[in-house]
């Protein structure tokens, strides 16, 4: 269906791709920029660890999953596993792949990495990414903000739809 492709427009962060197809004469736009991960992070006594953050794109702090790019030459468990260092000043091993994602096959080309992992930990007195604040939010009241709506970010709520299928397995 491409009959022809060219970069129009590129960033470190991503790239704009102008496509030729046989649908309409006018070049089809669409984004190309790294997968990303998003981490469902459990400790033993059962609290989700989420990162509040402000993010420019929506001018507002959010309420977020450890999450990010994946890095050339990282998979995507050792980028989920640096992201929740980084961005929450947790660890854990074996993250554990709920699924893999389109976030918006309509402009985006990358892929959404989802994992979960059960054994998070605080590193003791290691400093976070800079405007980051980890948030521990108990399994229940995460439920119940899935419900109302209060995580904006609909990739995460999607990381959670797959959790929760693969629960009911």
């Amino acid at each position: 269906m491409i009959r022809d492709r060219k970069t129009v427009f590129s960033t470190p962060w991503f790239e704009l791709t102008a496509k030729l197809t046989d649908l309409d004469p006018q070049p089809y736009y669409s984004i190309k920029q790294a997968d990303y991960v998003a981490l469902i992070a459990i400790t033993a006594a059962g609290d989700h660890v989420f990162v509040r953050q402000y993010r420019p794109a929506v001018e507002d702090y959010t309420l977020e999953l450890a999450s990010g790019l994946v890095d050339d030459g990282r998979s995507p468990e050792e980028t989920v596993l640096r992201e929740l260092e980084e961005e929450a000043g947790y660890t854990a091993s074996n993250p554990e792949l709920l699924g893999v994602l389109n976030p918006d096959s309509g402009r985006l080309q990358n892929r959404l990495w989802c994992y979960v992992v059960r054994d998070a930990k605080p590193i003791p007195g290691h400093a976070v990414e800079k405007g980051m604040e980890p948030v521990l939010i108990s399994g229940d009241r995460v439920e119940q903000m899935l419900r109302d709506g209060e995580m904006g970010c609909a990739l995460h709520y999607a990381a959670y739809l797959l959790f929760r299928l693969r629960a009911a397995q």
